[in-house]
């Protein structure tokens, strides 16, 4: 999928859980055990804030240029890490 339809299907998806919050909250509730206040004001809001970052960061995955002050130059790079261990 290209990355500004998977942007836009990710800001959909939180959309319709912030529309549904109370709905999914009872569910988190009957799963979970949880207090509502909890599912209600933390686990609900933290999907959407999570959702919504990974779609604001689609368009930062491929070495595209992240927004700074106009004095400053950023890039995003994806880089795999060496990890060395001793056998």
């Amino acid at each position: 999928m290209a990355s500004k339809a998977r942007k836009k299907v990710l800001l959909w998806f939180a959309d319709l859980i912030e529309r549904d919050a109370d709905s999914l909250a009872l569910l988190e509730v009957l799963d979970d055990g949880k207090p509502i206040n909890d599912a209600r004001s933390v686990d609900i809001p933290d999907a959407i804030e999570s959702l919504s970052w990974h779609a604001e960061m689609v368009d930062n995955l491929y070495d595209h240029v992240s927004p700074t002050a106009s004095d400053v130059v950023s890039m995003i790079v994806r880089e795999p890490t060496l990890v060395w261990s001793e056998p």
